[in-house]
């Protein structure tokens, strides 16, 4: 092998290694950008559930999260009933 081909070669291995750590920092870069968005959501509607279920009386959406949920428990129930009759 000649002096010229070595070089080449480790040329292409270098090139090799610099592409897969920029794909391997983007690839990283997306999976961060996903897991916080989710872990954000995550933390909203559990902030949000936190204050529709506040038995505070000042607190009108409360009462109509209830009923929300006691109408689709009813409506739910009520399907799988008449699904299985």
């Amino acid at each position: 092998m000649s002096l010229v081909d070595q070089e080449r070669e480790n040329a292409s291995n270098q090139m090799f290694l610099v592409t897969f750590a920029i794909c391997g920092l983007v690839a990283a870069t997306l999976v961060a950008t996903v897991v916080l968005f989710l872990v954000r959501k995550h933390s909203k509607s559990r902030e949000k559930l936190a204050r529709l279920s506040q038995d505070d009386p000042s607190f009108e959406a409360s009462k109509e999260y209830q009923v929300g949920c006691t109408f689709h428990t009813v409506v739910t129930a009520s399907v799988i009933y008449f699904e299985f009759e």
